[in-house]
């Protein structure tokens, strides 16, 4: 497995989204909010002001990217269009790293904020529906 990979510069940026090849022939398998927040067993909230972070699980037909998790640390704008051919595109917005999953020409409906984002590509076994970041069977 590879190594784990920051985006902490407009280069590492370039890099990331060349890597993933604007996620053509790519598909976004599964995506998870992961919020610190909870609601304890009295009814109180607690880190209710705490951005959350997130986890993408993208799978590619490529032979050259097989899979690619990607980790998004406090979270600010999460929103995707699945209906709309996915081009991804990003920039560095002051402390923000932005993400356009479906291009900056659809910011508006499918946008991803994040103060970090780091990724790993992931070997072939990655691949396939049986492959979750998060199991239904924790719910029941």
């Amino acid at each position: 497995m590879s190594q784990t990979r920051e985006i902490v510069s407009r280069e590492s940026l370039n890099e990331f989204i060349d890597e993933v090849d604007y996620l053509h022939d790519s598909v976004i398998h599964e995506a998870t909010i992961q919020n610190t927040c909870f609601v304890d067993d009295r009814g109180w909230m607690h880190g209710d002001t705490d951005l959350p972070d997130a986890k993408l699980l993208i799978q590619s037909q490529s032979a050259d990217v097989i899979a690619v998790e990607v980790t998004l640390r406090r979270v600010s704008a999460f929103s995707l269009r699945f209906d709309l051919a996915p081009r991804l595109e990003g920039e560095l917005s002051g402390e923000k790293i932005v993400l356009y999953p479906n291009g900056r020409a659809n910011a508006a409906s499918s946008k991803i904020e994040a103060e970090e984002i780091s990724y790993r590509l992931l070997p072939s076994e990655y691949r396939g529906k049986q492959f979750v970041l998060a199991s239904d069977a924790s719910i029941e």
